[in-house]
């Protein structure tokens, strides 16, 4: 009963605009590059803090590589049961597809089969024009409390090997890209990037007050900060 929607008016960010992240940007899209030429190319997994890029790195792919052949479909973590269905009818498309899925993670008893099943392959053959490119704010994706982990008094000599299995869910992700943590260094550079390409002059001070007093120091708060310069709200 679910379909795919299109977005007519989509957000084009550009790969130019992430500053402080060559080496990210540089890795997935050689990645993507790959895909496109019909190479060996890897699942991947951005992991890092909120506000550090990953998920308007993987958005910029797709005004660089449209004209390649590239197209992507956005499927939230709640679909996540929709993604073999997905998969088959974009199977003989002639098109290259990324699925991407943001901010995914599970609790500990969520149930992460379906996307485990693309990842590792099943029975039937994968589909060599479709990646799965996923961002988190979590390295092991499944949330996991102390009191999780397996007691060692237990008597189940395969609780640590049902534990092990999940934290090894990223694992299955064949490219894993680790984005830094913020720092004020970065988030002026980001500021001064993106002044200088808006044509505007910033306060420093002013700059490093608005990330204190607001969403701490990041790409995404360095952005936000320009946007108000723009709107003469400072």
């Amino acid at each position: 009963d679910k379909f795919l929607r299109v977005i007519k008016y989509p957000v084009n960010f550009m790969l130019a605009d992430l500053v402080g992240l060559e080496e990210q940007v540089a890795t997935l899209v050689a990645n993507t590059e790959a895909f496109l030429a019909k190479k060996l190319a890897h699942n991947c997994l951005l992991y890092g803090p909120k506000g550090s890029g990953k998920s308007t790195i993987v958005r910029a792919l797709l005004p660089r590589f449209k004209e390649h052949g590239l197209r992507m479909i956005e499927l939230s973590a709640s679909n996540i049961y929709d993604l073999a269905k997905l998969t088959e009818f974009l199977r003989f498309n002639p098109l290259r597809y990324i699925i991407f899925i943001d901010d995914l993670s599970f609790n500990n008893d969520g149930d992460y089969g379906p996307l485990k099943s693309i990842l590792e392959g099943s029975l039937s053959q994968r589909s060599d024009n479709i990646l799965i490119y996923a961002t988190s704010n979590r390295r092991h994706i499944i949330k996991e409390n102390f009191s999780d982990r397996p007691d060692p008094l237990n008597d189940d000599v395969h609780a640590w090997d049902s534990h092990n299995e999940k934290l090894a869910l990223s694992d299955r992700f064949g490219l894993t890209i680790t984005f830094p943590n913020p720092s004020q260094r970065r988030y002026l550079a980001i500021v001064q990037a993106l002044s200088a390409q808006a044509g505007l002059e910033f306060d420093k001070q002013k700059a490093i007050h608005f990330a204190d007093w607001g969403n701490g120091y990041s790409g995404r708060t360095a952005r936000q900060f320009v946007d108000s310069l723009l709107s003469e709200l400072i």
